[in-house]
């Protein structure tokens, strides 16, 4: 199937793909997460590596 050979579920989402999903947050908290975590600051790095 298409998910067999375009998912890979054994490593984190890319940053760019957080970014994309986080214009589909119902939260504006969790947004403001996912956008965080796709920035390159030291904290966003941070939060994409815990």
């Amino acid at each position: 199937t298409a998910l067999t050979y375009y998912l890979d579920i054994t490593n984190p989402p890319r940053t760019n793909v957080l970014y994309e999903l986080a214009q589909y947050a119902s939260e504006p908290t969790e947004q403001e997460h996912l956008r965080k975590m796709a920035s390159s600051s030291g904290e966003g790095k941070e939060l994409y590596l815990s």
